[in-house]
């Protein structure tokens, strides 16, 4: 069994090549709020419990997202640069609650129900072009692209633009992946992502009708 010291929930290789489930079944048995230090002083709470994570979930007052949800290991960008209370995810009650219901009514069974020929074509362009190619990676080539695709199209965002859309995302989620940030630190690497989602969206709500979402 791991002990607390072997735990390093900072490393992203232990998530490759170490037990990560014998690590939370550690933790959640002998230290279920659990400092994790990735510099002297500076580090973050791992919450392992449910009743712990549904008590932290249920507090916004005292656990806010408003204040961003990303772990920065530098200096924070400024919160209008993160979108800190604009995006839904970077939102408490109520506004949170407010912006969900406008969302998530376009994502019942039957919203979905009336994209499904646009996903399925979608799904067998992307196929059909690995096809061609004679390989792929899956994750990349085809369950990552599928979404983007979809959403974008959701969006009204033009095709030319949907390479932009996916590049964002993986450089925004795979910050630390030196495939993405590119001799970057994965700060560097994520704000430029979200400098370039704001630029673009910016530009775009300046010019109206631009974009026309389909949902």
């Amino acid at each position: 069994m791991l002990t607390i010291d072997q735990i390093d929930l900072a490393d992203v290789d232990f998530f490759v090549s170490g037990d990560i489930h014998a690590a939370f079944r550690t933790l959640r048995e002998q230290d279920p709020v659990h400092w994790q230090e990735r510099q002297p002083g500076r580090g973050f709470w791992s919450l392992t419990r449910y009743d712990d994570v549904l008590a932290a979930y249920r507090d916004p007052a005292a656990l806010s997202s408003e204040r961003g949800i990303t772990l920065f290991f530098g200096e924070p960008p400024p919160p209008e640069q993160s979108g800190f209370g604009k995006m839904m995810i970077t939102t408490d009650p109520p506004r949170h609650a407010k912006m969900r219901q406008i969302v998530s009514r376009r994502f019942t069974p039957h919203a979905v129900k009336a994209h499904e020929p646009m996903i399925r074509r979608l799904a067998a362009e992307i196929v059909d072009d690995v096809i061609e190619r004679g390989e792929c990676d899956f994750v990349a080539d085809i369950a990552a692209r599928l979404p983007t695709a979809a959403i974008c199209e959701m969006m009204g965002i033009g095709r030319e633009h949907w390479g932009l859309m996916f590049a964002i995302a993986n450089e925004t989620v795979g910050r630390h992946d030196q495939e993405y940030a590119r001799g970057r630190t994965g700060q560097e690497a994520v704000y430029a992502a979200q400098a370039q989602a704001h630029e673009f969206f910016a530009k775009r709500r300046s010019s109206a009708g631009r974009i026309r979402p389909a949902i």
